[in-house]
């Protein structure tokens, strides 16, 4: 029976015509139909060595990458654009040139600058209409110019092609084409049947071909013979013999191009029956069968150009379709398009079934075919409700089972074609999907209603019931597949779920829900081991009943989607995968996966079902619009003939060309398409880079991967995508670095150096010069950082120096006065002597002291010379007599030689001095006893500074340190010498020299001697031009100010101290007197000597006199300045900006005696001001001829009083008077409010506040805020005494809201919180005076 089957069978295949077959090696071609490449006239192609395919057209030419097109057209402002875009053919030479023939000109194209160079003829005022173009043996390019002849093309010295007329004769031959031979013969062919071949040596044979008819094209065929083609001929000029034999004759058809290719195939392009071709010695032209395009019909097309390219690779122009590529590797996946079978088909493969290696396959309308495995169709049938079929199952005795969407369950003979319906099922569903079950049951899958299954021999029917929400069963009845494996399993692919049905069991098997909830299961196919494969939307889930989810995939993996609609496993184990993105592979060993977007003959990427035939090892995968197949072990792993390369640079949207210019460089540098560098600027270089791996394939599979340095990450493009952005590079180097990726297969990777040009100012000169600056900088930082330090260093010793003067100025005084008391009294000799001795050095501990505040004074700019005309002599020689007894009582002798003649100079003899002192004490200091000093007076000429006189200090001491001599004038520097006993200074006194001589604007020296004598010379020069000084430094017969005690010279053997006239009791004897200050002896000592005559009291600071003021006033205050928590300058202030202090005079004492700070005592006030160390005798007569000057204004104003009260006359106020009165009585008035100010009270006694603050100064010495704040105060010390008012009461009875500020106020007012006021009121501790 089965033999009978068979028979049949190829007796309807017998039927079928021969136009839908393929023959089993055909190969598929890929349509490019851009919008920028479709043209209705193609006229050829070429491949430069750079692997770009131009497509000249009858709109332009096309350059073209794989990927992208440029479009070359003529511009009629563009005089390096094409000369015409009409263009007739496009040739690449050996040497690479390209090209361009238009109806307008030859061609070079220019591809350093991206333009075109046209060819002139000679003699001639146009270009020509260029037919024909042909490359001769010996390299020389050979074209024809319509009606003008025959030319070849040489280059001048500037490079420019240059046409040369081969032949005279040619022009009235009529040359249209041209063929050369590898001999160095030439075939031309005419317009009137003729084919002209022309020997090397210009010699020409004609061979007539046909009579009358126009030669179209010429070919060389691999063998030397030449195929000859007029518009409806085929002819072949064997070469040999000379004998033209026609091939072929068709008055219907017209032939365009011939081209032949590298298998001896001459291929034939005609305009309306496609493309033809004839073999190497074959006498016939047949159809191209092999070539096959799905979306072009190459048997019926208009085909305008053909070109073999070197690569292997035919190039098809179609006129009005666009562009077929047919590789020429093999393509593993072969192509049919079900349009070719049914014209009317809309799209759509629904089910795939197999038997007998040939493909059933459901399509749209209800119709099925059956395809062989070459494509062609076999059978076809047409149910006759034409509802759609979702699924075909074959059965064993070769009838096919169709599940139809409305139409139940219908059955095919395979053998036969009849169709009749199995069983009808009720109802609307979406999908029927059927499963083989055991014996005669058949499992049926209606989508939204469940699983039936259904006996064939009896017809009886059941319903599989679903538990909803199971979390390990059959719990959807969405049904999407069914699928029945070898173990008797019956899997069900549902929405969310997947279940298990055990056939032999009878019962369902718990499976795992979860990790298909969040999907739909679409197809599940058996794996290894019992194992399935089930292909959901969440991606591919390899699933074991025992153990459950064993691996998923997804595209994280490498899938091209998660979306699995199919699945087949190979012979190999190889799993094949099925997506809405494109075909996936993963290895046998699951190591790999291999993505297939597109290419290798790939035309769609949507694989909605597979078929495996085992015994062809071939898979078939149902698209939307056709059938693709392949063998599995056909498809090649995944890789890259050559490496990268980069189609087009583009800098801010602009072509860059290699010409351009950056700098000294080419912006390109090497290769175009593989630069060895770019060099590019540093202001708007946004660069794009065009990559093709120029292979022509797919780019849809593959994706590049970029870094711009070898330690950076890789960037990938997104698959398909080849341009590659850079949208700015700051300025440097970099190495990018880009490579072809498909299915994780790298190319090799393509290395340009890019530079981004330094503007000006980060060039390596200017950084050069950054750094020289940087450096100096910081050399000059680290000087100044030195300096600052240094002089830091310097101000915090002259401010250690000067705190510790200060804070000796205080014990001076406590030692100096005793002593001097000490000095007046009868002692013995040895005794007095003892007492002398330290007189002496107390006063040099006082002038080191004042040293200190005159460098000070010297580094703050405010030391001003007073120079007035002095015998120099004089003046020197009274200074070395001054030291004579100092240098006696070490046994020194000290000499002065002056000048022959007295000479005055301007000098500051209260400074000049202080430099005379300082050497001469200095050699005495430094010389052992019996040394000698010799001071002397010279005139000397300076180059500077002119005329200049010389004091010259040498002694036979001790000497200077050579290694050190130059630091002698330093801060600070001590000179360290062994030889010396004398005790080591504190390094001021040359400094304070070399100060004061440059304020003099001369210069001092020191040295050695030099006449064998040890010791040292100290020069001192001072210029005698007075023009040298300014005019405020000059007194001309002006009294120069003198500094006290400035000539005073430290260490004589008598004693400053002089014998003080007995002053009789003063006036003040027994007036009360408050001595402030934070020593404590001092307040001993001052109370004890003042406390002979005076009733004194002390405090120690300025708050505790404050409140000793409170308590009682006193008739004078003497206080120091410096002093913890209030000092004596704030004391000062508060006791003047009191009314009822601001009469008590108020002597300050202080460490600080300068100009500056005496002045600030006297602005806050002061009634006298003296500096320590003071003499008791001196303040004890200060503050009595202080007391008795305010006895003798309180007596006259007294007696004054007195005497007015005793005399009749008429009461009458004075302005001043009459003013008083308003101003206490507006005060009084608005005691409580605390708004009330100096604006309100002005306003209310009716003067403005600046005449107020005047009047009130001149009257009361205080200012109106002061006077409000002293009433108010004042009411407060009243209201405290009474007990029944409280403390937190008064300050809002005087107008002050705040307490702590109410607090603050009256302590500084009286010296007591108020709570202490009250206290010593209330507890019988009352002041003993109040304020008044």
């Amino acid at each position: 029976m089965h033999k009978i089957y068979i028979l049949l069978l190829l007796c309807v295949l017998a039927f079928v015509p021969e136009a839908s077959a393929l023959p089993a090696d055909y190969r598929t071609g890929r349509l490019f139909d851009d919008h920028a490449v479709v043209s209705g006239s193609y006229t050829g192609f070429c491949q430069d060595n750079d692997g770009f395919v131009w497509i000249g057209t009858n709109r332009g030419l096309l350059r073209f990458d794989g990927n992208a097109y440029d479009v070359y057209r003529h511009e009629d402002n563009g005089e390096s654009s094409l000369s015409d875009s009409r263009v007739l053919d496009v040739f690449c030479d050996s040497k690479g040139h390209i090209w361009v023939a238009t109806a307008n000109g030859l061609n070079l194209y220019r591809p350093d600058t991206n333009t075109f160079t046209v060819v002139e003829l000679p003699y001639k005022s146009f270009f020509g209409y260029i037919i024909a173009i042909s490359e001769q043996v010996d390299g020389t390019v050979t074209f024809i110019a319509s009606g003008v002849g025959l030319y070849v093309i040489d280059f001048d010295d500037d490079d420019n092609p240059v046409a040369v007329k081969y032949n005279d004769m040619s022009v009235g031959y009529g040359f249209n084409t041209i063929v050369c031979c590898p001999n160095g013969q030439m075939y031309l062919g005419v317009h009137d049947g003729v084919v002209y071949n022309m020997a090397p040596n210009g010699n020409l044979t004609p061979i007539r071909v046909t009579h009358g008819e126009y030669i179209v094209a010429l070919s060389l065929e691999s063998d030397g013979n030449v195929l000859v083609s007029t518009l409806n001929s085929l002819y072949r000029i064997e070469v040999a013999t000379g004998n033209v034999v026609t091939i072929w004759t068709d008055e219907k058809i017209s032939i365009n191009k011939l081209s032949n290719s590298a298998g001896g195939i001459v291929y034939v392009g005609t305009s309306d029956k496609g493309l033809w071709q004839v073999s190497e010695g074959s006498d016939k032209a047949v159809p191209a069968v092999e070539i096959y395009s799905p979306f072009v019909d190459l048997r019926n097309s208009n085909i305008g150009a053909i070109y073999c390219a070197p690569d292997g690779n035919l190039w098809i122009g179609c006129n009005y379709k666009g562009v077929v590529l047919v590789p020429g590797t093999h393509m593993p996946f072969t192509y049919k398009k079900i349009a070719d079978l049914f014209p009317d088909f809309s799209g759509g493969i629904n089910a795939m079934a197999l038997w007998h290696g040939n493909v059933i396959a459901a399509i749209d309308k209800g119709r099925v075919c059956m395809l062989a495995p070459n494509g062609r169709m076999v059978m076809s049938r047409s149910l006759p409700m034409g509802g759609p079929i979702t699924s075909i199952l074959v059965t064993d005795d070769d009838k096919a089972l169709l599940g139809v969407v409305g139409g139940g369950v219908w059955q095919l003979d395979l053998v036969t074609g009849g169709l009749s319906k199995v069983l009808d099922i009720e109802g609307k569903y979406p999908l029927v999907v059927l499963a083989k079950g055991n014996g005669p049951d058949l499992f049926v899958g209606i989508h939204g209603t469940g699983l039936m299954r259904y006996n064939m021999d009896t017809r009886q029917s059941e319903w599989i019931p679903y538990k909803e929400s199971s979390e390990t069963g059959f719990s959807n009845p969405f049904l999407t597949c069914l699928m029945r494996t070898d173990d008797g399993k019956l899997w069900i692919c549902t929405y969310s779920g997947l279940a298990c049905y055990d056939l032999n069991a009878d019962k369902m098997l718990e499976v795992d829900q979860i990790p298909f909830l969040n999907g739909t299961t679409f197809t599940v196919a058996p794996y290894k081991d019992g194992t399935v494969l089930a292909g959901t939307s969440q991606g591919l889930i390899h699933y074991d009943l025992k153990n459950g989810v064993l691996k998923k995939y997804d595209t994280s993996d490498g899938l091209t989607d998660n979306d699995v609609r199919s699945v087949e496993v190979d012979k190999h184990g190889g799993i094949w995968i099925g997506t809405v993105r494109g075909l996936s592979y993963i290895s046998p060993d699951r190591e790999n996966i291999s993505a297939y977007y597109g290419g290798y003959g790939l035309v769609e990427s949507v694989f909605n079902q597979t078929l495996y035939s085992v015994d062809a090892d071939r898979i078939y995968l149902g698209n939307d619009l056709g059938m693709t197949s392949f063998s599995p072990d056909s498809v090649p792993s995944p890789g890259f003939g050559k490496d990268v390369m980069v189609s087009a640079f583009y800098l801010n949207g602009e072509r860059l060309v290699p010409e351009a210019m950056t700098g000294r460089h080419h912006v390109i540098e090497g290769c175009q398409v593989r630069p060895d560098a770019l060099y590019l600027p540093y202001k708007s270089n946004a660069l794009t880079l065009r990559m093709s791996t120029m292979d022509f394939r797919d780019a849809s599979n593959i994706s590049y991967m970029w870094r711009l340095n070898s330690k950076d990450d890789w960037t990938r493009n997104p698959p398909g995508e080849n341009l590659i952005y850079l949208p700015h590079l700051d300025p440097g180097s970099y190495d990018f670095e880009v490579c072809a990726v498909e299915n994780n297969i790298m190319s090799n990777p393509t290395h340009i150096r890019i530079f981004i040009s330094y503007p000006w100012y980060m060039s390596f000169w200017t950084k050069t010069a950054y750094a020289l600056i940087f450096i100096s900088l910081m050399v000059m930082c680290w000087i100044v950082f030195r300096k600052k330090r240094d002089e830091k260093i310097y101000d915090e010793k002259i401010k250690f120096f000067m705190d510790i003067s200060h804070d000796l100025r205080s014990p001076i005084t406590l030692i100096l006065n005793p002593l001097e008391s000490l000095l007046k009294q009868p002692f013995e000799p040895e005794i007095k002597g003892k007492l002398q001795t330290m007189h002496r050095n107390l006063y040099r501990m006082l002038s080191l002291v004042n040293q200190l505040l005159d460098i000070r004074k010297l580094e703050k700019g405010k030391m001003r010379l007073y120079c007035k005309m002095t015998d120099i002599n004089t003046f020197v020689g009274e200074m070395v007599d001054m030291f004579r007894q100092q240098a006696e009582f070490k046994k020194q002798t000290i000499t002065f030689r002056g000048l022959p003649q007295s000479r005055l100079v301007w000098l500051d003899r209260n400074n000049f001095d202080k430099i005379l002192v300082n050497l001469i004490s200095n050699a005495i200091k430094y010389t052992q006893e019996g040394g000698e000093i010799d001071v002397s007076i010279d005139l000397v000429d300076d180059a500077r500074l002119g005329q200049c006189v010389s004091v010259v200090v040498s002694d036979n001491g001790v000497g200077l340190d050579a290694k050190m001599q130059a630091r002698i004038f330093e801060r600070f520097y001590r000179v360290e010498n062994d030889h010396s006993h004398s005790p080591g200074g504190f390094g001021i006194g040359l400094d304070l020299c070399r100060r004061l001589v440059t304020l003099h604007h001369g210069f001092i020296s020191g040295r050695n001697r030099e006449d064998g004598v040890r010791g040292s010379v100290f020069t001192v020069t001072i210029p005698l031009d007075e023009s040298l000084y300014g005019d405020a430094e000059l007194k001309r017969g002006e009294d120069i100010p003198a500094e006290v005690g400035a000539r005073s010279i430290i260490g004589m053997g008598n004693s400053p101290a002089g014998e003080l006239p007995t002053r009789p009791a003063p006036l003040s004897a027994g007036k009360y007197i408050l001595f402030v200050d934070d020593d404590e002896e001092m307040r001993s000592y001052v109370s004890e000597q003042l406390g002979k005559v005076y009733k004194v009291r002390t405090a120690s600071n300025g708050a505790e006199a404050l409140k000793m003021v409170g308590d009682r006033k006193p008739d004078i205050i003497i206080s120091d300045v410096v002093m913890p928590e209030v000092d004596g300058l704030t004391l000062l202030k508060r006791l003047k900006s009191n009314g009822d202090t601001n009469h008590i005079p108020v002597l300050l004492l202080s460490s600080k005696s300068t100009v500056a700070d005496r002045m600030i005592g006297w602005d806050k006030g002061a009634d006298g001001y003296l500096g320590k160390p003071f003499s008791i005798e001196e303040l004890e007569a200060m503050a009595g001829m202080l007391i008795e000057n305010r006895m003798r204004m309180k007596g006259k104003y007294s007696g004054a009083q007195t005497t007015e009260g005793k005399i009749a006359a008429p009461e009458v106020k004075g302005n001043d008077e009459v003013l008083m009165d308003r101003v206490l009585k507006e005060i009084n008035a608005h005691l409580d409010d605390p708004q009330f100010n100096v604006e309100n009270l002005s306003e209310c006694v009716g003067v403005s506040r600046v005449h107020l603050h005047r009047k009130l100064k001149e009257i009361i010495g205080m200012s109106p805020s002061d006077y409000i704040r002293t009433i108010r105060l004042k009411r407060a010390c009243e209201l405290l005494k009474r007990h029944d008012i409280e403390v937190t009461q008064v300050a809002f009875e005087i107008g002050i809201c705040s307490q702590s500020h109410f607090s603050t106020h009256f302590k500084r007012y009286t010296g007591y919180s108020p709570s202490e006021y009250r206290a010593r009121y209330v507890g019988g501790g009352e002041p003993e005076q109040e304020p008044d």
